[in-house]
Order: structure tokens, then sequence, then C-alpha cells
């Protein structure tokens, strides 16, 4: 959860990496990242609060592409670290 705010599933939005490394929104197996959908809150999604998250590391290229798919500007096919 980037902004630590209590809400419930309906309030947020999430984000997982598949085994691949390509990031995908919504539900998926494995460990994910939860912000709220109204607010700012997706600009937080740093390098560093994105590995704490998932419990591994993310490059600031990888935590970029993720802040393009939640922004609507990486979900194009072939994008970089987006799943298709």
């Amino acid at each position: 959860m980037v902004c630590r705010a209590r809400r419930g599933t309906n309030d947020l939005s999430r984000a997982g990496r598949s085994p691949a490394g390509a990031w995908y929104l919504g539900r998926g197996d494995g460990r994910g990242v939860w912000w709220c959908v109204a607010g700012s809150c997706s600009r937080g999604l740093s390098a560093a609060r994105l590995g704490r998250a998932l419990r591994g590391s993310v490059s600031e290229a990888e935590a970029a592409a993720l802040r393009e798919l939640v922004e609507g500007r990486g979900d194009a096919p072939g994008a970089p670290g987006v799943k298709e």
C-alpha cells in the first residue's frame, strides 16, 4: 500500500509482476502492490516501495514501466515491462 491508508478493495488498484518480469494490473498469483484509486498514490510507486511490497528488487526502469501502465501510456503491445 503506497499511502498506508486503510481502505476496502473496491477503493484500491493492484498490480503484480509475472515470473518473466512483466507487469499486470488486477488480481493474480503471488505478491502484488496496492494503491488508492482516487488521489495521487500511483505517483508514489517508487522502485524502493515496489521492491518492499514484492519482496524483491525492482529497478527504476521497471517502476517507470508500471507507472506508465497505470497512467495508460504503457499498455501498448511490446511496451517494455508490460504484459501483453
